[in-house]
């Protein structure tokens, strides 16, 4: 289960980079697992997603596309004669893109406390 939908992502969170339902679908999917990992598993999809969810896992479908782009691993360019210079753009870096891309939303929301919760299954 994806937390939002491109619907969503086109019309509430007014998202441009992501140009295809397809494409969208398939980055929702990692974004959503993103999440998960980010949020030690408390969102509840049986729950209604709240729209800070909903925004998170946006910008890290965003993030997503960006690496999977290359966007995101460019250092420095120069136009005159043409340089690029390329960051390395791994694994690692990816995760805390996306982080800092759910952080904004997910900060207010008790979901990236990293303790227990009284009575939260450990």
């Amino acid at each position: 289960m994806i937390y939002a939908d491109f619907e969503y992502y086109r019309d509430v969170f007014h998202g441009t980079k992501i140009k295809e339902q397809a494409e969208f679908e398939g980055l929702a999917v990692k974004a959503t697992a993103d999440l998960d990992r980010l949020t030690f598993g408390r969102i509840d999809p049986e729950a209604p997603i709240s729209e800070a969810v909903k925004n998170a896992m946006c910008a890290v479908a965003e993030t997503r596309k960006a690496h999977a782009s290359g966007e995101a691993g460019i250092a420095s360019a120069t136009i005159g004669r043409k340089s690029v210079t390329y960051a390395n753009a791994d694994k690692q870096t990816l995760e805390r893109d996306s982080t800092k891309a759910a952080y904004p939303f997910l900060i207010n929301t008790g979901l990236l406390y990293r303790g227990f919760y009284p009575g939260e299954n450990r």
